[in-house]
């Protein structure tokens, strides 16, 4: 259950995630959805590492709201 239905894990540092979601948007993904066995701490770690990643490559924009 941990990997989703249909899914699988990507685990890694944030650059790893964001390397992987990089080659993922690449391949023409437009989306993903994302999990975390401890779902609160997966959000913290998204918001202060794998996010300013994912910005920094041009993957994102910034929140500004």
């Amino acid at each position: 259950m941990m990997a989703g239905y249909s899914g699988f894990p990507v685990v890694g540092t944030p650059d790893d995630i964001a390397d992987f979601l990089q080659a993922m948007a690449e391949c023409g993904m437009a989306g993903a959805t994302l999990s975390w066995p401890d779902y609160d701490a997966g959000l913290e770690q998204l918001a202060a590492a794998v996010l300013p990643a994912l910005e920094a490559r041009d993957l994102r924009q910034p929140f500004t709201g």
